[in-house]
């Protein structure tokens, strides 16, 4: 091989080494965004969810009588595909309202109960799921219950749509190739 084939041949390999180091930082960035926007989307139904909850409990009834707040929970759900249940819980520590039907009236894991110390949101994290939790407080500022939403962290499986646009788009490529060659 001679000098300017050398030369060459670096200077593709440094290209490339770029290439792949712009690639991998963008991807870096695109988690880091991904990361932040789930992080307020949350913040924002835990916010909504709490301010429901508060509202409800201002108007004097007590907890375990609201029952339109099960279909507010139940709304939520709904709009966000990646919620799998919605838990309001009474600092007592029992289930109330619910998404997940098997979940009402069932105790609530300890440390749910331990966070109602704080004023501030938790989260935690299992093999798929994640959970985010909040307080909520009666008109005294005192920890009346808790709301959790566990969420998926499973990656969204291809849809039948999606598969239908990869082979399309497959067949527009061969259909080119064929006709350029």
């Amino acid at each position: 091989m001679n000098l300017p084939h050398r030369i060459h041949a670096i200077v593709l390999a440094g290209l490339l080494a770029l290439l792949a180091a712009l690639l991998l930082i963008t991807a870096q960035a695109e988690r880091s965004r991904q990361a932040d926007m789930a992080a307020q989307l949350d913040g924002h139904l835990l916010k909504s969810l709490r301010a429901t909850v508060e509202n409800f409990l201002a108007t004097g009834l007590p907890l375990e009588q609201m029952d339109a707040l099960q279909g507010v929970i139940e709304r939520e759900q709904a709009a966000f595909a990646r919620i799998v249940a919605i838990d309001v819980f009474a600092a007592s520590g029992g289930v109330l309202y619910s998404t997940d039907a098997d979940s009402r009236g069932r105790p609530v894991p300890e440390e749910w109960r331990r966070h109602l110390a704080e004023d501030r949101p938790w989260r935690g994290e299992s093999l798929l799921l994640r959970q985010i939790g909040q307080r909520f407080d009666n008109d005294l500022g005192q920890a009346a219950g808790g709301i959790v939403v566990t969420l998926s962290t499973a990656s969204e499986q291809d849809t039948l749509e999606r598969w239908k646009e990869s082979g399309q788009r497959l067949l527009r490529w061969l259909l080119l190739e064929r006709t350029c060659c």
